[in-house]
């Protein structure tokens, strides 16, 4: 009984089957296969067999694995680490710049100045303080200092910033040219019409305390000298010096890559003074 069931199961297997399409209308044939049940599940089984490695090419092969979730290539997995250690750097140099901005706007406002003018290793932030700027924003960091009337001061420190401030000597010209623009309030320094490859100098002996671009300014080199005296140069060229350094007179700081116009700007005491009464252009 048993042999004859599997018999049975056997014939079936091997019996033909039709399954034609044919209009509706005219009941002609349009298409007729002739398919036995092991034909049908051979050729059912391989179909699955290719949708599932497709699938799996698609997404081994593709970049189509990238959307996968926690799936992701090599070269992505190395793009987040940099892109880690860059975002580390970039929050340390932050705070190595609000410290040189808050110890220069305590020069400038408070009279005090050390003699090793900016420590780079303080890890606390520096808080800043607010209030409205005395410029407007696009101005650069030395006209978003919010600075306080001399006579707010005690009698005794404002005596003592008169007393210990005396001028230098000898100040050296910041580039070989000629002044485009002589010193007026609006501008805040002299603008000096340079030739291409000129070498931009420091002026007098300091540390650089700011160095940066943006497309108003251009290069913008700020650098802090004893006795509360600031330079600043913008459309500085090229620079060759980097924030924390320690300038001598007259050394080379940046240089000119085509003509253009430097301005330079002369502060003293947290004012801006006209360069040409220091400088001999």
């Amino acid at each position: 009984m048993i042999h004859s069931f599997y018999k049975k199961i056997k014939q079936s297997y091997k019996q033909v089957y039709r399954f034609v399409i044919m209009n509706n209308t005219t009941f002609e044939e349009k298409i007729v296969l002739r398919l036995t049940p092991r034909l049908f599940f051979i050729l059912f089984t391989s179909l699955i067999i290719s949708l599932i490695f497709l699938t799996i090419s698609l997404v081994a092969f593709t970049p189509l694995r990238e959307y996968i979730p926690g799936y992701g290539s090599e070269q992505n997995n190395l793009k987040m680490i940099l892109l880690q250690a860059k975002t580390d750097s970039i929050t340390k140099l932050i705070n190595e710049i609000t410290t040189y901005e808050y110890n220069v706007r305590t020069i400038l406002t408070k009279g005090c100045f050390k003699d090793d003018t900016i420590d780079l290793n303080q890890k606390a932030d520096a808080p800043v303080e607010k209030g409205k700027f005395a410029f407007s924003e696009y101005d650069s960091i030395l006209m978003q200092i919010e600075r306080k009337k001399t006579d707010k001061l005690p009698k005794h420190i404002s005596a003592r910033i008169k007393k210990e401030y005396k001028p230098p000597d000898l100040f050296f010209a910041p580039v070989n040219g000629i002044i485009q623009q002589k010193f007026n309030p609006n501008s805040r320094g002299v603008q000096i019409a340079c030739a291409k490859e000129s070498l931009v100098f420091a002026a007098l002996a300091g540390r650089v305390i700011y160095r940066d671009y943006n497309l108003k300014t251009g290069t913008c080199i700020i650098i802090l000298h004893p006795g509360n005296i600031i330079t600043v140069y913008q459309q500085a060229g090229k620079p060759r010096v980097e924030v924390g350094d320690f300038v001598k007179p007259k050394q080379v700081i940046a240089h000119i890559e085509e003509d253009a116009l430097m301005t330079f700007e002369l502060w003293i005491n947290g004012d801006f003074v006209n360069p040409e009464k220091y400088i001999l252009f």
